[in-house]
């Protein structure tokens, strides 16, 4: 369920060093800085989802970024209670690398992975890509998992 609707990154809001520490604060303890493959193409992508609905939604309103609210009410805890859904925002491609490169200089625990993320090449991949390209990509995106 869409809870709320992103737009172009270039109608940013004020991102101020403590707000840019912040987030990146928030990368390091529930974000993913990634690559996602599917059948036929590799994305760069910076998400951040968890229970707890208000810094979510911060992360998601300074970069204009879509939230998206996923129910688990079947995934029981230990003591038989239901989960709390979980809120999660992602960026893929030019706005994740732009993020990514807003949040660098503050990353601490994701700061490898996010130095790999941006030699990562932006771009469609099709059956004209050079297999040198599709081997980088895939090797940028083996080395951040590790």
């Amino acid at each position: 369920m869409i809870l709320k609707k992103g737009s172009p990154l270039s109608q940013l809001k004020d991102r101020s060093e403590v707000v840019k520490a912040y987030l990146a604060g928030l990368i390091d303890g529930e974000g993913t800085i990634a690559i996602h493959k599917d059948k036929a193409s590799l994305t760069l992508l910076i998400s951040v989802g968890m229970s707890d609905f208000s810094p979510v939604w911060y992360f998601a309103d300074t970069y204009n970024l879509t939230v998206y609210m996923i129910g688990r009410e079947n995934d029981k805890l230990l003591s038989g209670k239901a989960r709390k859904p979980l809120v999660r925002s992602v960026a893929y491609g030019e706005q994740a690398r732009q993020i990514i490169t807003d949040l660098l200089p503050y990353l601490l625990a994701k700061r490898e992975q996010a130095s790999l993320a941006l030699t990562f090449p932006i771009g469609k991949m099709g059956r004209d890509t050079p297999q040198e390209l599709k081997d980088k990509r895939e090797g940028i995106r083996l080395a951040i998992l590790k």
